[in-house]
């Protein structure tokens, strides 16, 4: 019953304290095998101030359910009741593009892709919400942790649950990339004070990880998904890493039937610290489809290397050079090529989905201390 089953936390108070206990209630769902749950945003029974709405938003960016609810009896509790559209409509769409994230994730838990086990290997179990200690069982220091959790296994996430703009993190083995800017990077095994201002949720993303993500949209399937964008956080060293894109027709059950089909992407940073030069090599495997097969929308890839503030920069795609253009307008406009966007230090590479092995190379050197 827990591979499908979707439980609720109950009729629960919309206070700081319900607030806190749905992280501690949801890791413990999960560790006990459910992988869909959730919780009414805003508490069912209460009002919540406008300042505890807005965190209730956030909290529920990363669950795995995401639902507004509250009771007849009770003030009204939409967004624009609290001052909070803003921020509801940024993170709503952020959990709305990264829903090929969400959609892998329990699909390799479920069925087994490549994701995390081996191929064919059938379904890991892992939920999509994780106690930092599942994800990290050899850090003692994980066993006890309730505030936190990982989603999947990419994006850490440490929600604000009382009213202050700050919060205690504890950092695992790894790198972590602040996701709010995408190139500041905490070292592992350390606790930061971090500063969480009201509108702020912080999230990190694990260095050596690949995030799909979709355009904006009002709702899924509103439109034509003509574009794909791998959000890369390369390694700080040496080393491998990969992810695998699950897709199907997002409705039906006839991915029990072999309707869907995988994408399987592999990253390798190689770094020379004696010579400043790196090379990041990405590789796109050959699309691979299930028994019955499912064929998606033509499309292109959009991809965002992060961390590449590198000089005398060159992109190649199967060993022949893209071209360079001077800004992300410009880039947008052609079937492929590239564009180094230096305050962000994110190079940008647009190329078409062929749905056959792609190779891209990139190339550089990088300043002392990058």
């Amino acid at each position: 019953s827990q591979k499908y089953a979707s439980p609720w936390s109950g009729d629960i108070k919309s206070d700081w304290k319900s607030m806190t206990e749905q992280i501690s209630l949801g890791i413990s769902l999960s560790l006990s095998g459910f992988n869909m749950w959730g919780f009414d945003i805003g508490g069912f029974d209460g009002n919540p101030t406008d300042e505890q709405f807005k965190r209730w938003v956030e909290l529920a960016t990363f669950t795995p359910v995401h639902r507004f609810h509250y009771a007849s009896w009770g003030k009204p509790q939409e967004p624009w009741e609290h001052g909070a559209e803003a921020l509801s409509r940024k993170y709503i769409t952020l959990r709305q593009r990264l829903n090929p994230y969400f959609y892998s994730c329990t699909a390799d838990s479920i069925m087994g892709t490549g994701l995390e086990s081996g191929p064919e290997g059938g379904g890991t179990g892992l939920p999509l919400m994780r106690a930092m200690a599942l994800e990290y069982p050899g850090d003692e220091k994980t066993y006890n942790m309730d505030t936190q959790f990982m989603s999947g296994p990419s994006f850490l996430v440490a929600p604000v649950t009382t009213n202050e703009t700050k919060k205690s993190i504890y950092f695992p083995k790894g790198d972590w990339y602040d996701y709010s800017d995408g190139k500041t990077v905490y070292r592992g095994q350390q606790t930061v004070e971090y500063k969480a201002p009201l509108e702020k949720l912080p999230v990190f993303v694990k260095a050596g990880s690949i995030i799909p993500m979709i355009p904006e949209m009002q709702y899924l399937g509103q439109k034509k998904l003509d574009l794909i964008t791998l959000d890369i956080y390369p390694l700080t060293s040496n080393g491998k890493f990969s992810f695998v894109l699950y897709e199907d027709d997002g409705s039906s059950f006839e991915y029990q039937d072999g309707k869907y089909c995988t994408t399987r992407y592999e990253c390798t940073v190689n770094k020379n610290t004696a010579s400043s030069k790196q090379t990041s090599t990405f590789r796109m495997f050959a699309r691979k489809q299930g028994a019955a097969g499912f064929k998606p929308d033509s499309r292109d890839y959009w991809l965002q290397f992060h961390k590449a503030g590198l000089k005398i920069v060159f992109v190649k795609k199967d060993g022949t050079k893209l071209t360079q253009y001077y800004s992300k307008a410009d880039l947008e406009k052609q079937k492929s090529g590239w564009f180094l966007d230096t305050s962000t230090e994110i190079c940008h590479v647009k190329l078409e989905d062929t749905a056959k092995d792609i190779t891209i190379e990139l190339s550089g050197t990088y300043a002392e201390g990058k």
